[in-house]
């Protein structure tokens, strides 16, 4: 499904669905939408991305800002019960304290709280997963709040496992931009050979200062296959003694609109005559029975 998204994405939102005889502009215009794609990946990457299960519990964050004088809490210890009465009927949730220093990306960042620092009782949190209306409710009213980010900033003080996890997760978006980065960049042919030609140098810097014999032999080893590779990337380029290829060319105009690719559609079975026939003979002697 993904590459099949890819080619219809090139044949009719980058081509506009016109037939491309020029293997240049083809090769040109395959080469703009990849960078398109490697941008928003990067633009993606900086502003981060808003999944519908944390737009709920932004959703949820609002809604407990208007509860209202029917809802109360009841404060035990390490757990709180938030009653909400509706006319003769009084229904309780119970909410459970959980691991305050869970650092997830499942958070609510108003109240700095996370799916597994509390534990409640109804739909949301059960069925969806969700920070509920109840569990921010509690964190508003009561004085679990202010404990809660207090601990926090003591637990993110002293703990250094979930710094390596934030730092190893920055880590890697910050080793991908750098590969994709570049990629972005037109470089010349000019400024590629110079920046080469600067490796080298340093290169030459750097080997006077090795010591031994055995280290010289394995770089002297590793610039040999280096001369091999760069000698044969000369001559395959230089091809002129072989016999050039014809190649058909299209015929069609190059503002022809390409034919619609083929949905592939399931049909239903057509019955025949016969097969019909027979089967209101059945129907009929099941009825008359």
């Amino acid at each position: 499904m993904k590459l099949e998204r890819w080619h219809r994405q090139i044949k009719y939102e980058e081509a506009g669905g016109t037939v491309m005889k020029r293997m240049d502009k083809t090769i040109s215009l395959i080469l703009k939408a990849i960078a398109k794609k490697l941008l928003s990946r990067i633009i993606s990457i900086e502003r981060g991305k808003l999944t519908p299960r944390v737009a709920l519990i932004r959703k949820r964050h609002k809604t407990s800002l208007e509860m209202g004088s029917e809802y109360g809490y009841i404060q035990c210890v390490k757990k709180h019960i938030v009653t909400k009465t509706q006319g003769e009927s009084i229904f309780t949730y119970d909410i459970e304290e959980g691991d305050k220093t869970c650092q997830c990306t499942i958070r609510c960042e108003e109240c700095n709280i996370c799916i597994h620092s509390f534990s409640c009782s109804c739909v949301d949190y059960c069925v969806r997963f969700i920070i509920c209306k109840h569990i921010h409710f509690i964190h508003k009213e009561s004085s679990v709040g202010e404990i809660s980010v207090e601990t926090r900033r003591e637990d993110l003080e002293h703990s250094n496992h979930n710094l390596v996890v934030d730092e190893n997760y920055n880590e890697k978006h910050e080793i991908e931009k750098d590969a994709i980065v570049p990629t972005l960049h037109n470089v010349s042919l000019d400024s590629a050979i110079h920046n080469t030609l600067t490796v080298m140098k340093n290169l030459e810097r750097g080997l006077r200062n090795v010591k031994s014999v055995d280290e010289v032999c394995e770089i002297q080893r590793t610039l040999i296959a280096l001369e091999r590779r760069v000698n044969s990337s000369g001559s395959m380029t230089n091809l002129s003694g072989l016999p050039v290829a014809q190649r058909k060319v299209a015929c069609a105009p190059s503002n022809k609109s390409i034919e619609q690719q083929r949905r592939f559609v399931i049909k239903k079975r057509k019955l025949s005559k016969q097969n019909r026939s027979c089967q209101t003979d059945v129907q009929k002697h099941q009825k008359q029975e």
